[in-house]
Protein backbone atom coordinates (compact mmCIF):
# COMPACT_ATOMS: atom_id res chain seq x y z
CA UNK A 1 0.00 0.00 0.00
CA UNK A 2 1.14 3.52 -0.74
CA UNK A 3 -0.57 6.48 0.92
CA UNK A 4 -0.10 10.06 -0.14
CA UNK A 5 0.34 12.62 2.64
CA UNK A 6 1.20 16.28 2.56
CA UNK A 7 4.15 16.29 0.10
CA UNK A 8 5.32 12.81 1.12
CA UNK A 9 4.62 9.26 0.12
CA UNK A 10 4.49 6.72 2.93
CA UNK A 11 4.88 3.05 2.05
CA UNK A 12 3.47 0.39 4.33
CA UNK A 13 5.97 -1.73 6.26
CA UNK A 14 5.49 -5.32 7.36
CA UNK A 15 5.46 -6.03 11.08
CA UNK A 16 8.71 -7.22 12.69
CA UNK A 17 8.78 -8.01 16.40
CA UNK A 18 11.84 -7.32 18.53
CA UNK A 19 12.60 -8.20 22.15
CA UNK A 20 11.39 -5.45 24.47
CA UNK A 21 9.81 -2.02 24.20
CA UNK A 22 11.34 0.05 21.38
CA UNK A 23 13.18 3.14 22.66
CA UNK A 24 14.99 4.34 19.52
CA UNK A 25 15.43 3.70 15.79
CA UNK A 26 17.76 4.84 13.03
CA UNK A 27 17.57 4.26 9.27
CA UNK A 28 20.51 3.94 6.89
CA UNK A 29 19.05 4.90 3.52
CA UNK A 30 22.15 3.71 1.61
CA UNK A 31 22.08 0.14 2.91
CA UNK A 32 18.31 0.12 3.55
CA UNK A 33 18.87 -1.06 7.12
CA UNK A 34 16.87 -0.12 10.19
CA UNK A 35 18.42 -0.29 13.68
CA UNK A 36 16.14 -0.70 16.70
CA UNK A 37 17.16 -0.33 20.36
CA UNK A 38 15.01 -1.56 23.25
CA UNK A 39 14.72 -0.90 26.96
CA UNK A 40 15.72 -4.53 27.64
CA UNK A 41 19.11 -3.92 26.01
CA UNK A 42 18.55 -5.50 22.61
CA UNK A 43 19.82 -4.02 19.35
CA UNK A 44 18.31 -5.38 16.14
CA UNK A 45 19.36 -4.54 12.59
CA UNK A 46 16.63 -5.14 10.05
CA UNK A 47 16.85 -5.12 6.26
CA UNK A 48 13.85 -3.04 5.24
CA UNK A 49 13.32 -4.64 1.83
CA UNK A 50 12.62 -8.11 3.30
CA UNK A 51 11.92 -7.25 5.96
CA UNK A 52 14.51 -9.55 7.54
CA UNK A 53 16.26 -9.38 10.91
CA UNK A 54 19.98 -9.44 10.01
CA UNK A 55 21.18 -9.70 13.58
CA UNK A 56 20.10 -9.16 17.14
CA UNK A 57 22.45 -8.55 20.06
CA UNK A 58 21.80 -8.09 23.78
CA UNK A 59 24.07 -5.97 25.96
CA UNK A 60 25.74 -7.75 28.84
CA UNK A 61 25.23 -5.00 31.42
CA UNK A 62 22.98 -6.39 34.18
CA UNK A 63 22.13 -3.27 36.20
CA UNK A 64 21.30 -0.67 33.55
CA UNK A 65 21.02 -2.15 30.07
CA UNK A 66 18.49 0.17 28.39
CA UNK A 67 19.53 1.42 24.97
CA UNK A 68 18.80 5.12 24.57
CA UNK A 69 20.02 5.76 21.00
CA UNK A 70 21.34 4.01 17.90
CA UNK A 71 23.11 5.61 14.93
CA UNK A 72 24.66 4.26 11.72
CA UNK A 73 28.07 5.75 10.96
CA UNK A 74 30.98 5.23 8.56
CA UNK A 75 34.43 5.58 10.12
CA UNK A 76 37.79 5.81 8.39
CA UNK A 77 40.62 3.79 9.96
CA UNK A 78 44.07 3.55 8.31
CA UNK A 79 42.55 4.43 4.95
CA UNK A 80 39.74 1.88 5.14
CA UNK A 81 36.10 2.76 5.65
CA UNK A 82 34.23 0.73 8.24
CA UNK A 83 30.47 0.76 8.77
CA UNK A 84 29.54 0.76 12.44
CA UNK A 85 26.45 1.06 14.58
CA UNK A 86 26.91 3.36 17.56
CA UNK A 87 24.80 2.51 20.61
CA UNK A 88 24.16 4.95 23.47
CA UNK A 89 23.31 3.30 26.78
CA UNK A 90 21.30 4.56 29.76
CA UNK A 91 24.44 4.33 31.93
CA UNK A 92 26.02 7.07 29.70
CA UNK A 93 28.35 4.66 27.86
CA UNK A 94 28.63 4.55 24.06
CA UNK A 95 29.48 1.34 22.25
CA UNK A 96 30.29 0.61 18.64
CA UNK A 97 29.50 -2.53 16.68
CA UNK A 98 31.07 -3.26 13.29
CA UNK A 99 28.48 -4.11 10.63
Amino acid sequence: NVKKGSNQIIQSIKLIRVNGAVICIDVNSHSKHLAVGTEQGYVSVIETEGPTVLFQHRTTIEVCNSIMSVHFETCSFHGFEKKVLLVGMKDSSVRGRKL
